[in-house]
Order: structure tokens, then C-alpha cells, then sequence
């Protein structure tokens, strides 16, 4: 199988980031992969060669208004004089990328893989923004002609059956390596922050369908009974200046700390005493995912993988935009944290008949998500 992708990640450039080394590992189950990132000329990335049969190139559009034009003419060039039937286009979404890749697979008669990564039909998706509403109706109307669809949560698929899809969508979250070991830890919170007697970690990027106002607005209740509580806000994005002005506002600033985004954040996870997440919609949840593997209790808002790995049972959940809800299951889980831990323990002992952990078999059911399409 030739696989051309489209994606707007441009982490793929830098040498060291997993997502690259990602794709590196996905070139070995083809014979060729070419990938097409959209991203600007004034970034100065080059073709880059990152595996013998696998090779990047940005479309170096002047401005991110050119990313479709560019993306075509640079796939052109990648198909031109190839075997069109040996070849199939996966693209990162049923947005501008699948745009782009329904237009050449009718241009060359190959075959359309759409990968669906964001809750895309969730109402708070689409009345997030114009861009947003735009990009549900292409979605409508690209996820139909696809030959064959990803999705990563059992939420989105079905979300989009009632669509007279021609393939059933296949289910495959991104991959989260094997549950690391728990080792003495260097960055223990309590240590770092001894202030704070209950430490709750948030950890994300900052942005609006995060709702990190519904967090702070929460902490405020929180901390009335427990001033000696503590969150943690680990992330980098458009939305921190809002965020530190919404701290100061709310009177939080000895109550919360931001910081910077960090890789590994396995110490953080094995050392908080409650994950937190309070998203308006999304399309998994990794981060759920990589707190769970260490044992920490959750507290989320119901979105991505809750009701498929999530539930009542090994998690606190609380409806979207819950202010109250959130509020009193921190005030619960700071005063019952042995009830807590047996949440926590519960979902860490579910996990691997839930998650796939093994690469090699990640690997084959990703080659899988494609093969329909040949």
C-alpha cells in the first residue's frame, strides 16, 4: 500500500517529538508514506526524508488562507506518474485536509481514508465559532464519500452513523505506550508546592473548549471550606493571559499555579492527588488516559471516552458546564481520598482489556483502519 497524508501537525518537523517518531513507525507498515503538512513558507521547513520510504514536505504557503490551494499542488506532484491504484490518501480530518484529499482521490480515481480526532457533531463543537460551523458541514458532507473512516472514541462513531457512511467506522485512539513503571518520582508536587494539602493537576493545552473558567469558577466554591487546596495548571496556548486574568479575578492566586507544558508529566500524575479535566467536548482524552495509567483519580466533565472507559464506577463525572457538581465532587474527594484511590485502582485494573498498550498489535489494527480501501 502508498499512502499519501494530509496533516496540519507540524510537530512532524521537529526531530525529537513522538508525533514524528510516530510517523516513522507508521511508514513501516507501507511501502511508501508521504505526508503533507500544511504550515507556512516563513516557518522554513524543508522536504525532509524521516524513515527510507518515508518523507515530509510543507506546503509553504504564504498564508494559512493558501493551505488548501498549496496542499493540492503539492500532492499533484507527489501522484503525478505514480500508480494511482497502488495508492490511498488518509487525511487528519474531515475538515480542510479531507477537503483536500476527496479532491485529489476524484482527480486521480484512488481511494479516501478521513481520520476523525474531535467530537465534531457535539453542539458546543460547533457553536464554538464560524470556523467550527464550517467545518461540521464539510464534515457532513465529506464523511459520507469517504471509502473507509478512523475515528478515536466509540462517542464520535456514533456520532456520525446516521450518515450514510459506505464503511463502517473503525475505532483506534491514538496509541499511549504501555503503562510506564512507578519509580521513585523527581518532581513530586507535594514536595514542590507544600503550601497546598489536597493538590489537584490539570493538563492540556490552553484553549477555549477546555473551559478552564468552569475549573477556577469551581475552586472558588472549593476553597471557602478548603483554603488549603491547590490546582495545578500545566499548558501552553492562546488562552493563558484569559486564564491568569480570570485567577486574579476570582482571588485564586494562592490557590493556583501555571505552569509551562512538560512532556513527561508521569511524575505530576503519580504525585497529584486528583486529575481534573473540564472540557466542553473532546474526541478522546489522552490525558485521562495517561493519569489513569498511573492511578490517579479522575474528576471529568462527560466527553470523549467516558461511558466507553470512563463510568461511575472508577471515576468522578459530572455533566458539561456542571459548576455546582464539579464544586462538591472535589469537596467529596479531598475528604474521602481512600474511596478515591479505590476509584482510581478500579480503572487501573480495567485498562488493558479497554486500551490497546501493545505497538505491535496497535500498529496492525492502525493498517487495518486502511485496508478496506485497497
Amino acid at each position: 500500500m502508498y499512502v499519501l497524508m494530509i496533516s496540519t501537525d507540524r510537530k512532524i518537523f521537529e526531530e525529537t517529538s513522538a508525533v514524528r517518531a510516530r510517523m516513522a513507525e507508521y511508514a513501516s507498515l507501507f511501502e511508501k508514506l508521504e505526508i503533507v503538512v500544511f504550515a507556512q513558507k516563513s516557518e522554513g521547513f524543508s522536504i525532509v526524508q524521516i524513515a527510507p520510504n518515508c518523507r515530509i514536505y510543507s506546503t509553504n504557503s504564504l498564508t494559512p488562507l493558501f493551505y488548501i490551494w498549496d496542499a493540492l499542488k503539492q500532492g499533484r506532484k507527489i501522484l503525478k506518474g505514480e500508480i494511482p491504484a497502488g495508492w490511498v490518501i488518509t487525511c487528519q480530518d474531515p475538515f480542510e485536509t479531507g477537503l483536500v484529499g476527496w479532491w485529489l482521490t476524484r482527480e486521480f480515481c484512488i481511494k479516501l481514508n478521513l481520520q476523525v480526532h474531535t467530537d465534531v457533531f457535539n453542539p458546543f463543537f460547533i457553536t464554538e465559532s464560524i470556523k467550527n460551523r464550517i467545518r461540521a458541514w464539510l464534515a457532513k458532507k465529506l464523511l459520507p464519500k469517504a471509502d473507509s473512516i478512523r475515528v478515536v472514541s466509540e462517542r464520535i462513531k456514533k456520532s456520525i452513523t446516521n450518515l450514510n457512511l459506505k464503511t463502517e467506522p473503525i475505532v483506534l485512539p491514538i496509541f499511549t505506550s504501555s503503562r510506564p513503571n512507578l519509580l521513585a518520582t523527581k518532581d513530586d508536587l507535594h514536595k514542590k508546592y507544600p503550601q497546598f494539602d489536597f493538590i489537584i493537576l490539570m493538563a492540556s493545552r490552553l484553549t477555549q473548549e477546555k473551559n478552564f473558567s468552569l475549573a477556577l469558577r469551581s475552586l472558588r466554591q472549593v476553597t471557602k471550606k478548603k483554603p488549603k487546596l491547590g490546582l495545578v495548571i500545566v499548558g501552553n496556548g492562546p488562552e493563558r493571559k484569559k486564564i491568569e486574568a480570570e485567577i486574579m479575578h476570582l482571588g485564586l492566586q494562592n490557590n493556583v499555579t501555571l505552569e509551562k507544558w512538560n512532556d513527561n508529566l508521569s511524575d505530576y500524575y503519580q504525585t497529584a492527588d486528583l486529575f481534573l479535566l473540564t472540557s466542553n467536548y473532546e474526541g478522546y482524552g489522552r490525558t485521562l488516559i495517561e493519569a489513569a495509567e498511573v492511578g490517579c483519580p479522575i474528576l471529568t466533565t462527560d466527553v470523549g471516552i467516558v461511558g466507553e472507559i470512563l463510568n461511575d464506577d472508577n471515576s468522578l463525572i459530572c455533566h458539561v458546564g456542571d459548576e455546582d457538581c464539579l464544586a462538591k465532587k472535589i469537596i467529596w474527594a479531598a475528604a474521602n481520598q481512600s474511596e478515591l484511590k479505590k476509584c482510581a485502582q478500579e480503572l487501573l485494573s480495567e485498562l488493558p482489556q479497554k486500551v490497546i498498550f501493545n505497538q505491535g498489535e496497535y500498529l496492525k489494527k492502525y493498517r487495518d483502519s486502511m485496508e478496506d480501501v485497497e
